[in-house]
């Protein structure tokens, strides 16, 4: 480590830094693991079976099926909600009996279906024998299902108010997303990548040496292949 002309702060030499880098020991099963856990959530299956069988790892571990989960993602997506919540039944029927804020979350997707179809009476026995047992004490989903009903009111669900309401309530990709994220905490996969949380980690520390300790060190930018870039 050298001064720099302002005296307040101090600089690592790249040489020195990427040395010193180079001499952290990480074992092979470390990096293993932080592959196979980002292939995991991120759903790539293909090459996770092939990182599997070059790496030799242990395949009887319980995971959440890759398969499932796609296709559990593709039917909330094309609003086939039911279809979802069978497969998620299939996998575990006791995952959403316990997660009853998705299970309210995917039926709402179905009731505001029903709405659009204009058809009151069933919207209204929908949500009272399949959305209300989910709301329990929880005020905001209470408050979700008023807002959901409140559609009812209008006689041309096609109109801009009601567009934008059904746009607000409909939101399936976040419901897709909140989904997966379940179905990877129930198989006791963490939902964001171990990779993306060392990366998190990186960024934190150099922040911190380059801020509040005033070291200049060479920073990790080019993340796609490792690159430095000194201060």
């Amino acid at each position: 480590m050298t001064e720099t002309s302002d005296s307040s702060k101090s600089t690592f030499d790249i040489n020195v830094w990427s040395k010193a880098v180079q001499g952290i020991n990480v074992s092979d099963d470390e990096l293993q693991a932080v592959v196979e856990n980002y292939l995991i959530c991120n759903a790539l299956e293909e090459t996770l079976v092939c990182f599997r069988k070059e790496s030799h790892l242990d395949t009887t571990i319980d995971m959440p099926p890759i398969n499932f989960r796609k296709k559990i993602t593709e039917a909330i997506l094309s609003g086939d909600v039911t279809h979802a919540i069978e497969l998620i039944d299939e996998l575990d029927p006791e995952i959403l009996q316990i997660n009853y804020e998705i299970t309210f979350l995917l039926k709402q997707h179905h009731l505001i279906h029903l709405i659009q179809k204009n058809n009151a009476l069933e919207s209204l026995n929908f949500a009272k024998t399949e959305l209300v047992p989910c709301i329990k004490d929880n005020v905001s989903l209470e408050a979700n299902l008023e807002e959901a009903l409140s559609l009812l009111v209008f006689s041309d669900k096609t109109c801009p108010e009601a567009q934008q309401l059904i746009r607000e309530l409909d939101r399936k990709q976040d419901t897709a997303e909140r989904v997966d994220q379940m179905l990877l905490k129930h198989y006791k996969v963490d939902s964001k990548p171990l990779l993306t949380s060392i990366i998190q980690e990186m960024k934190k520390t150099q922040g911190s040496l380059t801020g509040k300790l005033a070291v200049d060190v060479p920073t990790l930018e080019q993340l796609s292949r490792g690159g430095f870039l000194t201060g």
